[in-house]
């Protein structure tokens, strides 16, 4: 964010350098073996690994959120494997570095907070307009088996409360978040996309694309608000949905790995000038900025 302090007694017309996305990267996870990042062409779904040797660590993953504080990074979900012995098991946000592949994983979510012994994580979603907090969602591996969500600081992992139980009861598969930066959509154990309100857990049906039951991935293309999914169980296939209907649009093409977890994106940015006219006398601190494809900015 830039801050300026200007002294006017006249009209000012300035022009302001800021960023928005004419283009993106996708990503993917790829969860077999040590698991690794793969960049994805929308296009055709193809996939190529980022550093295949390193692999992210134990346990299984889910989840892809971009990190809207520092684009080398994204974030993902990491569920350890179950404990040999009784102590209880959650899941923890994690950082992966997109030069080297590898993954640092932040402190386990605390159970107390959540008000849930065993969390299992599977949806992730980050806001450009709130980079600090992560949405989760999951469920409680104890019957019955609660399906919740709950908030992360994404610098910290620390859980920022209780988590929600979230309405209707169907897991939730994966989560994004919308356009406006505000709605966050999110597909069901029935292959259905949904908007899924934070604060509530309300759940909105949209529609199904008919594909399978399990839709791993979800993510709005910043530069044409374009809707990708990956059509899992066995078919591993990039699609395009209608994010209206939640129908099938188009079969982009196989991503070539079996089981691929959630998607990405990192906005291409390009400047562009914005002009501002500033009228008025004394003191006037003026500021902007933009994140993807949302912008932001005031006169105080």
């Amino acid at each position: 964010m830039k801050i300026h302090h200007l002294a006017l007694s006249f009209i000012l017309l300035l022009p302001l350098r800021t960023q928005v996305a004419v283009g993106s990267t996708l990503y993917t996870l790829n969860v077999n073996g040590k698991g690794n990042i793969l960049r994805v062409d929308p296009s055709t779904g193809t996939t190529t690994a980022i550093n295949p040797s390193i692999g992210l660590g134990a346990g299984s993953w889910s989840g892809l959120a971009a990190d809207f504080n520092d684009p080398g990074f994204l974030f993902g979900l990491n569920n350890p494997r179950p404990p040999m012995f009784e102590d209880p098991q959650t899941s923890r946000l994690a950082r992966i570095d997109l030069s080297t592949g590898e993954a640092e994983l932040l402190p386990l979510f605390d159970t107390q907070t959540l008000g849930f012994s065993q969390p299992f994580s599977t949806g992730l979603a980050v806001s450009p307009l709130n980079p600090d907090v992560a949405i989760v969602v999951g469920w409680d591996r104890p019957e019955p088996r609660v399906r919740i969500l709950w908030k992360v600081n994404t610098q910290t992992g620390e859980v920022l409360g209780p988590a929600i139980p979230i309405e209707g009861q169907l897991r939730l598969e994966s989560l994004t978040v919308g356009p406006d930066g505000e709605t966050f959509y999110a597909t069901n154990q029935l292959g259905e996309l949904v908007t899924l309100n934070s604060d509530t857990g309300k759940v909105t049906a949209i529609g199904s694309p008919g594909l399978s039951d399990f839709l791993t991935g979800l993510v709005f293309r910043p530069e044409d608000n374009t809707l990708l999914a990956i059509d899992g169980e066995s078919r591993d296939q990039l699609v395009q949905l209608d994010a209206a209907t939640g129908k099938l649009l188009k079969v982009l093409g196989p991503l070539g790995i079996q089981g691929p977890e959630g998607l990405a994106v990192i906005p291409t940015p390009e400047p562009s000038t914005v002009v501002l006219l500033l009228l008025g006398s004394g003191f006037l601190t003026f500021w902007a900025y933009a994140t993807g494809n949302v912008a932001r900015g005031g006169i105080t």
